[in-house]
């Protein structure tokens, strides 16, 4: 029928594909500090689990400081609204959203 409807299945489960169905690949950042498109994942975590990332600030008397933050997450979603979870890369997202927040604070 030509339409691509994606599905997302909350698990665990087994499920088994159609003959036009594939797998969805989601390209999460990694590393510290995080560099993009380091993994592919298909099967995403609700949580919680722990994110850390390292990176440089410049304070307000010029002092160059090198952190390494670590914090816990975890996704609260509704059974609708699962496929939220595969629409952006949530790790590189939220540490370069904390990144900009302490860099804020610090300057």
């Amino acid at each position: 029928d030509g339409k691509k409807v994606e599905k997302t299945i909350s698990g665990p489960c087994s499920y088994i594909l159609g003959p036009q169905e594939h797998v969805k690949c989601l390209y999460l950042s990694a590393g510290k500090p995080k560099r993009p498109y380091q993994i592919c994942a298909s099967i995403i975590k609700k949580g919680p689990d722990f994110v850390s990332d390292k990176f440089e600030i410049r304070t307000k008397d010029n002092a160059h400081l090198e952190l390494l933050l670590t914090y816990k997450w975890e996704f609260l979603v509704e059974k609708s609204d699962a496929y939220k979870m595969f629409s952006v890369d949530f790790i590189g997202y939220s540490c370069s959203t904390m990144c900009s927040k302490i860099r804020e604070g610090a300057a």
